[in-house]
């Protein structure tokens, strides 16, 4: 594990060793942390996940989901009786869907929140997968009408 102080010296501050509010970069910041949490998932997911985690119904899969700023990133790992041209993976904008075998069992994860359905990166190396899935970011609001009794 990193020495907390080593890790506190390596933000990117767009000052120097004094830390003003004006010399924070907000854009560098956000980009320094999701970088941190995502090189921290290798060791959670590994280890004791702090992520919610949750099994297949049907497939025996198990996978673990994270929710980050700007994706949901589902990461698991695949049972040594399916091979990766048994699985196939679809996605809406509020599920995943893992459908596993010749029989085509599939397991549906519902997601923390809307995703976009383009822009979604997937890649499997030595039977763990990972998905990440852009969040829908900016919905429409749309007043409710309340019916006052």
């Amino acid at each position: 594990m990193n020495d907390i102080w080593s890790t506190i010296r390596s933000i990117p501050w767009q000052g120097g060793e004094t830390i003003s509010p004006g010399q924070l970069n907000p854009t560098q910041i956000q980009s320094f942390i999701q970088k941190s949490i995502q090189q921290s998932l290798g060791e959670v997911f590994q280890s004791n996940p702090i992520a919610t985690s949750f099994s297949g119904n049907d497939s025996g899969i198990q996978w673990d989901l994270v929710e980050l700023m700007d994706y949901v990133i589902i990461k698991g790992e695949l049972p040594n009786t399916v091979r990766p041209n048994e699985i196939r993976f679809f996605c809406t904008k509020s599920e995943l869907i893992i459908e596993t075998g010749s029989k085509g069992s599939r397991t549906t994860v519902s997601l923390p929140c809307l995703v976009k359905e383009k822009g979604i990166r997937a890649k499997c190396k030595e039977g763990i997968f990972e998905i990440r899935l852009p969040r829908e970011r900016g919905g429409k609001e749309t007043l409710i009408a309340v019916e006052w009794e």
